[in-house]
């Protein structure tokens, strides 16, 4: 799996980054479960009102773009989507758990170190 930044001011605000996704490649489907492992440096604080970009690819012979995708009943699409970050939190509900001392479950995320499994 590769990371990449679609920003060059991205890294402006991350340090390093380590994200490990079991079973890769990730296999969707009903009765399917998937575990995301993360490990991210924030080095400037996401204010409120920020969003998160995701473009996804299924590598192969052809890399094929995975569109931005409503399914069933999800609270909110899958694949390459703009998602706003107070929905994000609100539905992931990270904090206090994989955030440092003090970090509410909201914007603005404040730097520290954020990470572990979900």
């Amino acid at each position: 799996m590769a990371l990449d930044y679609c920003l060059a001011s991205s890294t402006d605000f991350l340090g390093p980054v380590a994200i490990d996704v079991t079973p890769y490649p990730a296999h969707v489907a009903t009765g399917s479960s998937l575990t995301i492992t993360a490990n991210i440096e924030l080095i400037k604080a996401i204010e409120a009102g920020s969003k998160v970009s995701l473009k996804l690819t299924k590598l192969g012979l052809i890399p094929i773009d995975i569109p931005c995708l409503q399914i069933g009943d999800l609270p909110v699409p899958i694949g390459s989507c703009e998602y706003e970050g107070a929905l994000l939190l609100s539905i992931l509900d990270v904090c206090p758990e994989h955030c440092p001392a003090g970090q509410e479950n909201a914007l603005p995320f404040n730097p520290g170190n954020y990470g572990g499994t979900k």
